[in-house]
């Protein structure tokens, strides 16, 4: 788990470098071989219509493998129908969106097949043009029974802790 963990403060410490005085970092700030280790555990939402819905642009290989399919080009709604339990993110999407800074997460939800999964991670936003949020950028883990607490407490000290139990 640690190592997982690692792969959330490294990209959470890069985005917070690419925030600079207080601005929002844009996707195209992203240089992805700066942060190459957490790419299997990224995903990237488009902001739709100021968070009315969210579409999935990319997402990493170990997201993937987890939910058991690619998201890509998929909207939230779309997923929520399917899967009722994964409406949490669209929750910590608002969220991250209304307070315009990233936060860390810890969300419980159905996976593929019905799996009970959990996760945590941090949702950063990323600016667009005019500086509107246009994107939001999430780095998570699965978690496996007791990995969560000394997580929490080393992430909530960057980012505030949101806990959704879908």
């Amino acid at each position: 788990m640690q190592q997982d963990l690692q792969k959330i403060v490294d990209f959470s410490n890069y985005w917070l470098s690419k925030a600079d005085s207080g601005r929002l970092p844009a996707f195209r700030d992203l240089l992805p071989e700066e942060f190459f280790r957490a790419l299997p555990n990224l995903v990237v939402w488009q902001v739709i219509d100021g968070g009315r819905d969210f579409r999935c642009r990319l997402c990493g290989e170990d997201l993937n493998r987890n939910y058991g399919w690619n998201p890509k080009g998929r909207l939230l709604s779309d997923i929520v129908a399917d899967n009722p339990s994964v409406a949490v993110f669209g929750d910590n999407f608002r969220l991250c969106l209304s307070q315009g800074r990233p936060i860390t997460v810890f969300d419980r939800f159905q996976g593929h097949l019905h799996t009970p999964k959990r996760t945590l991670g941090v949702i950063a936003p990323l600016a667009g043009g005019g500086g509107a949020i246009s994107d939001l950028i999430c780095c998570s883990v699965y978690l496996r029974n007791g990995d969560h607490e000394e997580a929490n407490r080393q992430l909530s000290a960057l980012f505030p802790r949101v806990e959704n139990k879908g």
